[in-house]
């Protein structure tokens, strides 16, 4: 939909049930619906284009009831959401009661906007940001739902200087499987807080130390600092947070939920296993996990080489989880020593992860004589590797393949990959390690598919075809040209499935199905499924997701509740005005390639330390919207402690400016401000005033309300100040307030109350004159306390 698309219908309801009526009708038909009050911010908007036409206008100015204005001794002021600025500026009432108010509705731009502007429509206008209100996808902002603040590096001129607001998940974290709080975790980092940051990180991922290594980190490759230098080091800061925690499990494997008295068995230890145990475990539910290897940790420990996972750091991961709670019953092969029925029996729930162990059947003709990429990795990962020396071909293009050549290539073989691919097609989530493969010197043939092997174990034939250029993947097999590579080793890891068959028929069939729907891993009765055994071969931070969703399903069905994950909110972000300055990530080393070579079992990277890793945290935009409030009247409100009241809800007006994702306040769709409410005050000195660059612009530029209660001497009893368009939102400034109790009002308590209350301040590029402007009207306003 664009600005030149027809306007549907025009309502105009009579009564404010009317109104609900419409109002719910057209957000269940998801229509989209503009509502007309005054109508300055919405014809305006469409008239110039930058707003979108909305399917549905519904006007409300007929809504007599919100048009009223009143008082009564013990409840103060009511004003109807739809009373004029016009009306409250002129109102006796209002400027004998609350001159403030009637200070601040004079102010707002030109006659003619305040006879039409009403003080529900200023209370809830739209973000003055010219990104946001371009009517152009190319500035598809934060408040739209998209990634980037193009004011935050950009023109800042009349943006916040406190701060920014969370509008919407930053890119980081909608690019994670595991939702990581990223941004805030590295705000934590930045305070100094390293507990707090690797508890952030633990909510949704609990085996970050393993993360930081193998994982390709979809964050970093959309980090929106990319588009100004590089990305944010998060691979890095991940490992050094989850090292910090397997240094010190006591501080983090805890339970803080009470016993549920449940028992779930969990059969599989990889890193869905793990993801899940560690989700129902802090449930409060009693976790036992199964596994028939000898050591747990699924893949982690025996599908991933000790240079790129070294499997210490696998091991003290279990023993953290043992500190937790989880037990671990190694050895026990699921279906030959205990049955599933059995499990089904003994627990309230069973969930069934173990991961793609098997080798998915390629169609080569004589791919039997093959040995399983997986069963090679495993074998040298547990000591038992008897692989001859010598040309070792191996069949597949994903991250098994070359692993598995990084390997052979540090043990004396010759490793060569049939890579189905050009060397232009690499994913990824492979990128890192296919370079490294590169360096250490492992030879690809590219879009080469294999099409026979025959021969037995030191002298192996394979016949292929090298395909045309442009060709992907295991089509088009009979064009290309014909090649025949010898080999002692043929390694098939193309691909590879779950192994079930320890389970019934009529479940293997439903596995298939769990893997389609995707919206539940019930299989049957008390028994799920989860990870990779559902829905196929993915990296390690995928299964910790698929993991962690499972758990949250099985704790809900059995408990009746689901576990509380709420964050608590943050009202503003920060960031360390720093990061808008150039400067270079900072890169783990990584041992020489002769060393790699010769050494199979020392870990390529070396982890960075504390002092960068705060760096990197410095690094962090935070992202969020750095647009101004534009309102005259909400300062204001949130100093004279007023009351919002909608068709749905109460609430205080600091708690009605709070940022919400594609707004900038509490306001919910479909929902009405009916009235406003503000009690008697006891502050005898109210203030506003405003910085605006002309007369009949509509926002301030920055802005300030401050009351105060004096007493006798002139001294402050009582304060509040808070600042307009010096933020998405209102800000109080509480300090400055605390400063000023009992001090006697002159020019060097003003100028100390004004220091503090720009504390902090996060100027932007083009915007640090706001931080003086704002210093000078509360000194001013404070000063007018006892000039008034």
């Amino acid at each position: 939909m664009n600005s030149k698309n027809k306007i549907k219908q025009y309502r105009s309801p009579q009564n404010l049930k009317e109104a609900e009526t419409d109002l719910e009708m057209y957000v269940k038909e998801n229509e989209e619906i503009a509502l007309q009050a005054g109508g300055t911010d919405l014809l305006t908007g469409i008239h110039i284009g930058y707003k979108k036409n909305p399917d549905t206008i519904i006007n409300i100015n007929k809504l007599d009831q919100q048009k009223q204005l009143g008082y009564s001794d013990g409840k103060g002021l009511t004003i109807g959401s739809l009373v004029t600025l016009e009306e409250l500026q002129n109102s006796n009432l209002v400027n004998e009661k609350f001159p403030i108010l009637a200070q601040a509705a004079r102010s707002v731009a030109s006659p003619i906007i305040r006879q039409k502007g009403t003080i529900g429509g200023n209370i809830s206008q739209e973000a003055r940001c010219w990104y946001y209100r371009q009517n152009d996808p190319g500035f598809d902002c934060m408040l739209k739902g998209k990634t980037t603040c193009f004011a935050f590096t950009g023109d800042s001129t009349h943006h916040s200087i406190l701060g920014s607001a969370k509008v919407a998940e930053p890119a980081c974290t909608r690019a994670c499987p595991t939702s990581v709080d990223i941004a805030v975790y590295m705000e934590k980092i930045r305070e100094g807080e390293i507990d707090e940051a690797a508890q952030i990180l633990l909510q949704t991922n609990p085996i970050p130390s393993i993360t930081g290594r193998v994982c390709p980190h979809y964050c970093e490759q959309v980090c929106v600092r990319k588009k100004d230098d590089e990305s944010v080091s998060i691979r890095n800061v991940e490992r050094f947070l989850g090292d910090y925690v397997l240094d010190n499990p006591e501080k983090f494997m805890i339970v803080e939920s009470k016993d549920t008295g449940k028992k779930v068995a969990i059969i599989g230890s990889g890193p869905a296993g793990l993801s899940a145990a560690f989700t129902l475990c802090k449930s409060g539910n009693k976790v036992t996990v199964y596994d028939r290897m000898e050591k747990a940790g699924g893949m982690l420990s025996y599908g991933i080489a000790d240079f790129d996972l070294p499997k210490e750091i696998v091991e003290k991961q279990i023993k953290a989880l043992k500190i937790l709670g989880i037990e671990f019953n190694c050895g026990v092969n699921v279906g030959k020593d205990i049955t599933l029925d059995k499990l089904a029996q003994m627990f309230d729930a069973v969930l069934i992860s173990t991961g793609t162990w098997k080798e998915k059947p390629s169609g080569i003709k004589g791919e039997e004589l093959c040995l399983s990429g997986v069963e090679f990795i495993s074998k040298v990962n547990s000591g038992k590797n008897d692989t001859q020396k010598g040309k070792v071909l191996i069949v597949g293009s994903g991250y098994v393949a070359i692993e598995a050549a990084r390997i052979l290539k540090r043990i004396g073989s010759e490793p060569i990959i049939l890579f189905d691919r050009s060397d232009a097609e690499i994913p990824g989530f492979i990128a890192e390690n296919y370079q490294q493969a590169l360096e250490e010197g492992v030879h690809f043939e590219y879009q080469t598919i294999a099409k026979e092997i025959s021969g037995k174990v030191g002298s192996f034939t394979v016949k292929c075809i090298k395909k045309i250029a442009g060709e992907f993947g295991q089509t088009q097999k009979e064009k290309g040209t014909e090649i025949t590579i010898n080999a002692v080793i043929v390694i098939d890891a193309a691909n590879q499935l779950p192994d079930l068959s320890f389970l019934p028929a009529e479940l293997v069939e439903k596995f298939g199905q769990l893997g389609k729907q995707k919206n539940s891993a019930l299989l049957k009765n008390n028994i799920y499924a989860g990870g990779d055994a559902v829905n196929g071969l993915s990296t390690v931070v995928r299964s910790i997701s698929q993991g962690r969703k499972a758990a949250l399903e099985i704790s809900e069905r059995i408990n009746g509740v689901r576990p509380n994950e709420i964050t608590k909110r943050t009202v503003l972000k920060t960031f360390d005005i720093n990061c808008l300055n150039k400067s270079e990530k900072t890169v783990a080393l990584i041992r020489s390639v002769d060393d790699r070579k010769k050494n199979a079992e020392t870990e390529n990277y070396v982890g960075i330390l504390q002092s960068e890793v705060i760096k990197e945290a410095s690094r962090c935009y935070n992202c969020g919207c750095v647009a101004a409030c534009p309102s005259d009247i909400a300062p204001v409100l949130v100093s004279l402690d007023a009351t919002i009241v909608t068709t749905k809800r109460t609430m205080k007006a600091s708690e009605f400016f709070i940022p919400f994702p594609g707004r900038l306040n509490a306001l919910l769709e479909g929902e009405l401000i009916t009235q406003i409410e503000i009690k008697d005050q006891k502050y005898s000195k109210q203030i506003y005033s405003k910085l605006s660059l002309r007369k009949s612009i509509d926002f301030p530029v920055v802005s300030v309300a401050a009351i105060f209660n004096l007493d006798s001497d002139k001294k402050v009893k009582e304060s509040k100040i808070v600042l307009g368009a010096a933020a998405p939102i209102p800000v109080r400034v509480e300090k400055a307030e605390a400063f000023l109790i009992g001090k006697k009002i002159d020019d060097c308590v003003a100028t100390g109350a004004a220091e503090i209350a720009l504390e902090g301040a996060m100027p932007l590029l083009k915007n640090h004159y706001k931080v003086h402007a704002v210093k000078d009207l509360v000194k001013t306003a404070i000063l007018s306390a006892v000039q008034a």
